[in-house]
């Protein structure tokens, strides 16, 4: 299971949706969008990363934020494709580039996806440390990442 399923047990709302920035409409992601309605509308996996989203617009403005940025991790080599992560955004400041990471407290009940994403913020501090450094894991409320020391903090503490 890829980084990002969500879960049922979750007390954030994990179902996908699409919404308009300019009149604040949103539609469920499974309803067709034409061409010109995807030039208007942004995608979000889950309404704790709409409300990060909105937290950081908040705090930064619009300019300054990227979403879902790629970052390799690995290059493709002989055996096995290339492997990266998209981080949900990327916020670059004058003085410093922070990685936001929307979590919901699901993951602590996935064994596999848990294991996964530890798997990939090592991979995150060995290849970019300066990145990780900058790294900030976001949820509802505070928790504690296990077999780590990373803490994720409530999104109205951003």
């Amino acid at each position: 299971m890829p980084v990002g399923t969500k879960r049922k047990n979750s007390k954030v709302s994990s179902n996908p949706f699409w919404y308009n920035i300019r009149t604040g409409e949103a539609i469920p992601s499974g309803t067709k969008l034409t061409p010109e309605q995807r030039k208007d509308y942004e995608y979000f996996d889950s309404v704790l990363e709409f409300k990060v989203y909105c937290a950081l617009v908040k705090k930064y403005g619009y300019k300054p934020i990227s979403r879902q940025v790629e970052i390799e991790l690995l290059p493709k080599d002989d055996c096995f494709p290339d492997l990266s992560w998209k981080v949900d955004f990327r916020v670059v400041t004058p003085t410093q580039i922070l990685l936001i990471e929307a979590k919901g407290e699901w993951l602590l009940h996935d064994n596999y996806a848990l294991a996964d994403f530890r798997k990939t913020l090592r991979l995150l501090r060995m290849k970019y440390p300066v990145l990780f450094q900058g790294l900030q894991l976001v949820g509802d409320k505070a928790w504690s990442l296990p077999g780590s020391q990373l803490k994720v903090i409530p999104f109205d503490e951003l």
